[in-house]
């Protein structure tokens, strides 16, 4: 998850609940009021229904949000592989670290989102954003890293294929579901989906500064 509570953890605030593919790089994003486990549980299970391939297994981090009996049951009921990563060892999720600061920080920011108005234009700007990243925006995989020292060298291919491309010779899918994905592809125009992305940025920067005007005003009065 990403917490939008800018410098303090106090209250309530939204968060975005980030899930990725490791195999292709495919991103889902879900807005969150807050930590609430019915949010959590209804965005992993919007999640598992929305998927365009089966969700066997969650390796999460060690979040308070994820460790509890209510997603350890969700996920056994419903058939799904459940790990996690290492108490203060946020490589264990370096997949899903590199896009909260790619998909997450680098389009919303670190301001403070805690109001239900937010929390929608979050919504909407996911709804928007994820199908621009994962069927038109290649991402680069790591091929190889070698210690020396300290340092660890990576080596990254050109990032010449997008998520969706990567479904679609994944071997492990079956027809059906790539026929699924291309369908959805043909019917989504990139330039749309960038326009649409903007527009969504506009309402969640509106939302934000009509909340700090009421909150200016009543700390006037």
């Amino acid at each position: 998850t990403v917490h939008h509570c800018s410098d303090s953890t106090a209250g309530q605030y939204c968060l975005t609940l980030t899930l990725v593919d490791v195999g292709s790089g495919w991103v889902h994003l879900h807005a969150l009021l807050n930590k609430a486990r019915s949010w959590m549980l209804k965005g992993l299970q919007g999640v598992h229904e929305t998927l365009p391939f089966p969700l066997r297994g969650i390796d999460s981090d060690s979040g308070g949000e994820f460790i509890n009996h209510w997603i350890v049951d969700w996920a056994v009921e419903n058939d799904i592989y459940f790990t996690r990563g290492r108490s203060c060892h946020k490589n264990d999720n370096c997949f899903v670290e590199q896009k909260n600061g790619d998909c997450v920080r680098q389009y919303v920011g670190y301001a403070r989102y805690d109001t239900q108005e937010e929390c929608d234009a979050l919504a909407a700007l996911y709804e928007v954003l994820c199908p621009l990243l994962n069927y038109f925006i290649p991402t680069a995989k790591l091929i190889s890293k070698e210690r020396d020292g300290a340092r660890i060298k990576k080596v990254y291919e050109q990032p010449t294929k997008t998520p969706y491309q990567r479904l679609l010779t994944d071997p492990s899918l079956s027809d059906e579901i790539k026929a699924k994905l291309t369908e959805t592809y043909e019917g989504l125009n990139p330039i749309d989906l960038q326009l649409r992305v903007n527009q969504a940025l506009d309402d969640l920067a509106s939302a934000h500064s009509r909340k700090l005007r009421r909150e200016k005003g009543r700390r006037i009065s």
